[in-house]
């Protein structure tokens, strides 16, 4: 660390002075700056290198589908991020077009680079993020070093940077690679317009520029390069060239800005370019909720709203989830969160203001808060759109001691480095909290897809139905094709119901037979369509509005009828098919909590008229009932009949056993399969009558394919439920302590809008 430089109160000038001659100081070694490299680097692995074995999540399915099927022309390029859902599934409630448009052919020709390169190794991109992650790191310390000239807080803003908590899923998720790559090319082009401008950007200067020399033209065309660059990684680089002016400003004036207006002109020129094509040549509006709209009632505050969460979520310990924004109103309906969230960004916004005050461009950087959150407002809050807010986060913590170091008492300087040191430990803390739940996403998927891959779906089957898929497990169609190398066009997939629950089916649903074409599906608890991701289902895919009792709709080769609907959403739905529901052509898939993808068989008719073997004898011993179970479980259908006898056996014991043998097997195979048979558990006392409903339903069912399906490596699937289920427990944990939308632990979000209707849900 370089010596400070002692005060002298009686002479000011030698104390400018000597702040001058340290703006003065050599350029780093190249030792020194290898070490810097180095240390980054290692931190970059300590912090993330777990996500090397993440594979692919969400979008990246879709990516990975489009690089396999694309070309390399600029329209191919546009159109890899495009995301359609009529390419996914067929969703019998939608009833206009839908897509995801965006314009990033930079990132995408990156990952495609790799993709070829590397022969699609999902390895080698997520090698590529982190090695764009320590790039930033270094650019960041770079540009650290201009403002303070000390190698210490530099190397220190650059670790910052790396464990800022939003950065978890960015650098795991290789879909937001845009956003990693865009931040890397903002920071070099800051760094080349400051070489361009001739910019001295030392924050402890008492005097900005007076003078401005020529612009250098081959800085200032990096610049534009890069800046492009990154406009075509992510749309909000749009918000560079107001940083640029704000740099000029604060380290040169405002007169010394005026000489650099041409480069100012240049960036306007090119910026509106950008946004005429983006908006008025290549725009397709997004869904509803995903998207709000101008013309929706309360935009406005809702605005504010979303950008108060925004800043807090950048300057505080909270993922940037959803939010209070979640909400239709949320000045009314959450004003806990708005005052929570207006205390938290004064109290911060105060200490940094007078602990930074004293550094040259210290606005700056919250500013950069402001300017890149802006341009995501109207969107859903996720978390790895925080990443370009660490770019703010780790100058703006080591501003106060790189300034204090030079310029205050002792006693500051040691309390400002402390303040920084603390704020370090608890954003790897926070690192830690948001990588777990970043896995219980992934793991969500991966408790479908983990399923979906265990048994190959038959060859006749041209129709796949999903029953409760998990939305995390949007892409299952992408596991299921890969997993049984078909035809993706050909393989047609409708969604039935999507899980109330994003990541997971946490509660039991039932699917009652009643002909051979009908069923209807039953849920108890949170209903279907509800709360917000019941509004992004059908606000964003319906204009109708919410499901109501009686609303009938034709689908793709059968008709589907609300039977059972209040405000909360849909808790009754019928079914019928035009083909017979056990056609070999069509294959129903059902997820929930015991299995993540099981294929169920149904009858030719709902009387389950299945020709049942005679009754073993009872068993004598406890011992004979637990082989049973075992037997069962590995893969014998008919072993199972032991345990149903055991539930006549006049013995207590024999009888208790046997019918908790039942709960252990037979339930969870009810549960799994979704099957109405699961309600005969209800009730303690298991007769005559509830044993042969079971086992007619059982034999006429289950098989050993089904049986292996639950259960077979049922330790790793326990394994990944057990990790999908982090999510659940960390909110669990914050709920104790703190309840509110900031954290995802208020109350339920609201649902889907009843709507005026001119037609009927049919028509």
């Amino acid at each position: 660390m370089d010596t400070p430089i002692a005060h002298n109160h009686d002479n000011p000038t030698l104390e400018h002075a000597a702040v001058r001659a340290d703006a003065q100081t050599p350029a780093n070694t190249w030792m020194h700056r290898i070490a810097a490299c180095v240390i980054l680097g290692v931190t970059v692995l300590l912090a993330h290198g777990w996500s090397l074995h993440d594979g692919l999540g969400l979008d990246d399915n879709w990516h990975y589908r489009t690089f396999r099927e694309s070309g390399w022309s600029l329209s191919e390029l546009l159109d890899a991020t495009t995301i359609r859902s009529d390419d996914l599934y067929d969703l019998w409630w939608q009833d206009h077009p839908v897509q995801f448009q965006y314009s990033r052919p930079v990132s995408v020709a990156l990952m495609k680079i790799v993709y070829a390169i590397t022969g699609g190794s999902v390895l080698a991109q997520h090698a590529v993020n982190l090695l764009l992650h320590w790039i930033g790191a270094i650019l960041i310390s770079a540009l650290c070093y201009r403002m303070t000239r000390q190698r210490f807080w530099s190397v220190f803003g650059g670790i910052l940077f790396i464990v800022y908590p939003l950065s978890v899923n960015a650098v795991a998720w290789l879909a937001a690679q845009n956003m990693i790559l865009q931040t890397v090319l903002l920071l070099a082009a800051m760094l080349a317009y400051a070489q361009a401008s001739n910019l001295d950007m030392n924050i402890n200067a008492t005097e900005p520029a007076t003078t401005a020399s020529p612009m250098c033209r081959g800085w200032l065309a990096l610049t534009v390069i890069l800046w492009v660059g990154a406009l075509f990684s992510r749309e909000n680089a749009i918000i560079l060239p107001a940083i640029l002016v704000a740099m000029d400003v604060a380290f040169g004036g405002w007169r010394f800005a005026w000489t650099r207006k041409i480069a100012y002109v240049i960036f306007a020129v090119v910026g509106i370019a950008f946004l005429i094509w983006r908006l008025g040549y290549y725009y397709e509006p997004m869904p509803d909720v995903y998207v709000r709209r101008s013309s929706e009632p309360g935009f406005f505050l809702w605005c504010l709203a979303k950008l108060l969460h925004f800043v807090c979520s950048a300057v505080w310990l909270s993922p940037m989830a959803v939010g209070p924004t979640g909400r239709i109103n949320p000045f009314t309906e959450a004003p806990f969160d708005i005052v929570l969230m207006l205390v938290i960004v004064v109290a911060i916004g105060s200490i940094y203001i007078a602990i930074t005050r004293k550094a040259r461009g210290f606005w700056i950087w919250p500013l950069w808060i402001l300017l890149t959150m802006a341009p995501m407002i109207p969107v859903l809050a996720t978390p790895h759109s925080g990443y370009i807010c660490g770019v703010a986060a780790a100058i703006g913590l080591i501003l106060a001691p790189a300034v204090a170091y030079h310029r205050t008492p002792r006693r500051t300087y040691v309390a400002t480095t402390t303040l920084a040191i603390v704020a370090m430990g608890l954003c790897i803390g926070m690192l830690k909290v948001n990588r777990l739940l970043w896995k219980g996403l992934l793991y969500g998927e991966q408790y479908v897809a983990t399923s979906l891959r265990a048994q190959p779906i038959p060859a006749e089957t041209t129709d796949v139905y999903f029953i409760n898929l998990p939305f995390a497990a949007v892409y299952a169609k992408e596991h299921l094709v890969d997993a049984n190398h078909l035809d993706y066009d050909a393989l047609k997939c409708h969604v039935l119901t999507f899980a109330p629950n994003l990541p997971r089916m946490d509660q039991p649903s039932s699917i009652t037979q009643l002909d051979a074409h009908r069923f209807t599906l039953t849920v108890e608890s949170q209903p279907y369509f509800s709360r917000l991701l019941g509004r992004f289902l059908i606000d964003g895919f319906r204009s109708g509005g919410q499901l109501q009792t009686g609303d009938k709709f034709a689908a793709d080769g059968f008709d589907v009828e609300v039977t059972r609907a209040t405000d909360e959403g849909v808790f009754e739905l019928l079914f019928r098919f035009k083909k017979p529901l056990n056609d070999p052509s069509s294959l129903f898939i059902v997820s929930s909590d015991e299995c993540g993808a099981m294929q169920i068989a149904f009858m030719e008719s709902n009387h389950h008229d299945v020709e049942l073997p005679p009754l073993p004898a009872i068993p004598e011993t406890l011992n004979a009932i637990n082989t049973a179970a075992s037997d069962t479980i590995n893969g014998d259908p008919n072993a199972v009949d032991t345990i149903f006898a055991a539930t006549h056996s006049p013995m207590k014991a024999i009888q208790l056993a046997g019918i908790n043998q039942l709960r252990h097997v037979v339930q969870t195979m009810a549960i799994a399969t979704a099957s109405d048979a699961m309600h005969v558990f209800d009730d303690f006392n298991i007769g005559e009558s509830e044993v042969d409903h079971l086992r007619k339903w059982w034999f006429g069912s289950i098989d050993a394919d089904s049986i292996a399906q639950v259960f077979k490596d049922r330790n790793e699937h326990l394994e990944i439920r057990h990790r999908r289920d982090e999510l659940k427990r960390g909110r669990a944990l914050i709920a104790k302590y703190l309840k509110c939308d900031l954290y995802l632990t208020g109350k339920p979000f609201p649902g889907p809008r009843v709507k005026s209707r001119s037609t009927t849900a049919s028509d």
